[in-house]
């Protein structure tokens, strides 16, 4: 998908223990060929909680990131993952 000066995936549907599941992502580069990039939803969150947080925006994006790998981590647990 195409947003601003943005491009990004959607994978949706996406349950809670599978955030950390990989997907293949591949991007053709016009005539230069292609990209192939592998990722989880877990990686946006490890790319934001990399650097400390320098404004509101981050801080509640960085909270935000950290929420959603706990709701992972105890969905893993309740199923005995």
């Amino acid at each position: 998908r195409y947003s601003g000066n943005l491009y990004y995936v959607e994978i949706a549907n996406t349950a809670a223990p599978d955030l950390d599941k990989n997907h293949v992502v591949e991007a053709k580069l016009g005539t230069e060929g292609s990209l192939s990039v592998t990722c989880s939803a877990l990686t946006y969150a490890e790319i934001v909680l990399r650097d400390a947080p320098t404004n509101i925006s981050e801080i509640k994006l960085a909270s935000l990131m950290k929420s959603m790998y706990n709701y992972h981590v105890a969905a893993k647990l309740a199923l005995g993952e």
